[in-house]
């Protein structure tokens, strides 16, 4: 039973087709299981006998009914404490927590797309379509893409996806939208007292409102470039996460991604693999659009490692990093080889037959790096360098980017330790609200404002203001 916090609210009692005919499938499952238990006592000269196969009968349909029929009868999505649960029966689950969570409201939708069942499940570009009806339609924007498992309407094979915008249905509109109003606003009192909280500790406050900008330096690098942005924008609702960004990476180039909480970094790292599809604008892998018709061979030459690691939890680290080298087409001999080599580097050796659902997050940090590298490909991506990672693996990682530099290949990677961009990065981008405040070489940066340190230039050219006050 929820508590007093959760609320429940019914999705598929509006779509009366879809009762009927599920009430009709019970009909006929009993019809069914009636007929086949006459026929095995007809057939069957042994009582044990008879008990035995009737029981399975039986069995089985429950089975069906309990599994399959009563979950969709019932489904309903689930207003918590902690976020909404969304529910189409045992078709689909998940938990969206309120933070993540830009805006939710009413829409009128008419989607045709519709499975056996009448049922409308599937993604199409950034959107997630969940919803029993047409009727009572909701749609969830969020602040940040989400992984979901459900097909891609234009690419059935494609079964995973990022999404934005969440579309579902309730049966009583008028009551979700009450109880809506009162999660929504206590939460937000919560955050408040958080924050307030929050603001006690001898912290870096970044100014959201801040709107001061300054030109990039003019770039004076003469290399090859790999990758190109060319005015890309992203936004998830109204929030514009990036703004019209252009930046060039060299070949053969370690390149930092500077910037306060919420500056875009993420969603232009997503951008530049796959994950999520600019709203204009061009990135170029080596000349050629990686959102173009079958550049799926392009894409194969990033390696990404994610600020939160996106893996198949059911697997162990071996099995993971096997499957996905033979995904990229890598042979056998060479694909054990980097196996081997990858898991023993980063000290995975000893959990290599573990599942990934019992890893620490660093561990699973380190099972993505493996992922990332084991294609070597020709551009590594890395999302908060510093997050989760130990100080040794942190050194490894170090010596692999100096490695990759020297054989010509590319590294980008984003973070919040002054000092590792400053060791490893040849070149810095700073930017906040999705626009490029400053580039260009660490020497270059401190000529231009004159700050002795990155984190000084950082702080100068973010607007940060740091709280001195003691609680």
């Amino acid at each position: 039973m929820p508590s007093q916090e959760e609320l429940l609210f019914s999705n598929t009692k509006s779509n009366q087709q879809l009762r009927n005919m599920l009430h009709a499938f019970l009909v006929i499952m009993v019809i069914e299981m009636v007929l086949a238990i006459i026929i095995v006592h007809v057939l069957t000269t042994s009582i044990s006998s008879f008990l035995i196969i009737s029981g399975v009968i039986v069995f089985l349909e429950l089975f069906l009914v309990f599994y399959y029929i009563a979950p969709l009868l019932k489904s309903a999505h689930l207003l918590g404490e902690n976020g909404l649960t969304i529910r189409l029966g045992r078709y689909f689950k998940t938990t969206i927590p309120w933070k993540m969570i830009e805006r939710i409201e009413p829409v009128l939708v008419q989607v045709s797309t519709r499975d056996t069942l009448g049922l409308i499940l599937f993604r199409k570009d950034e959107n997630f379509y969940c919803m029993a009806t047409n009727q009572g339609a909701y749609v969830i924007s969020l602040k940040s893409p989400v992984l979901v498992k459900a097909k891609d309407e234009d690419n059935p094979k494609s079964k995973r996806g990022m999404v934005t915008s969440i579309f579902i249905n309730v049966d009583d509109s008028e009551t979700f939208a009450k109880a809506l109003k009162s999660h929504i606003t206590d939460h937000d009192t919560k955050e408040e007292k958080t924050q307030e909280s929050a603001l006690e500790e001898k912290t870096p406050v970044f100014s959201p409102d801040s709107s001061r900008h300054f030109d990039a330096p003019i770039q004076t690098r003469t290399g090859i470039p790999l990758l190109e942005l060319q005015n890309i924008s992203y936004q998830y609702g109204n929030h514009k996460a990036v703004d019209n960004l252009s930046l060039t990476v060299q070949k053969g180039e370690i390149f930092a991604l500077l910037g306060p909480n919420g500056a875009g970094k993420s969603t232009t790292l997503k951008m530049l693999t796959g994950l999520l599809k600019p709203k204009n604008g061009l990135i170029l892998l080596d000349g050629k659009d990686i959102w173009a018709k079958g550049s799926e061979s392009i894409r194969k030459q990033i390696g990404y490692v994610p600020d939160q690691p996106i893996l198949y939890f059911r697997l162990t680290a071996k099995e993971h990093l096997y499957y996905s080298g033979k995904l990229l087409g890598l042979k056998e001999t060479v694909l054990m080889e980097r196996i081997n080599h990858l898991l023993e580097l980063f000290d995975l050796v000893p959990y290599q037959e573990q599942m990934i659902e019992t890893y620490s997050q660093g561990m699973q940090r380190k099972v993505s790096m493996c992922l990332a590298l084991i294609n070597d490909p020709q551009l590594l991506i890395v999302d908060e360098l510093t997050n989760a990672y130990d100080a040794k693996t942190i050194a490894v990682i170090k010596k692999i980017f100096k490695e990759r530099k020297a054989a010509g290949k590319t590294v980008l990677f984003s973070g919040h330790v002054m000092a590792v961009m400053e060791e490893l990065a040849d070149y810095i981008v700073i930017i906040q609200k999705g626009i490029c405040y400053a580039s260009g070489t660490m020497a270059e940066l401190t000529a231009q404002y004159g700050n002795s340190n990155l984190e000084d230039l950082f702080l100068h050219l973010t607007d940060a203001q740091i709280n001195n006050q003691v609680g």
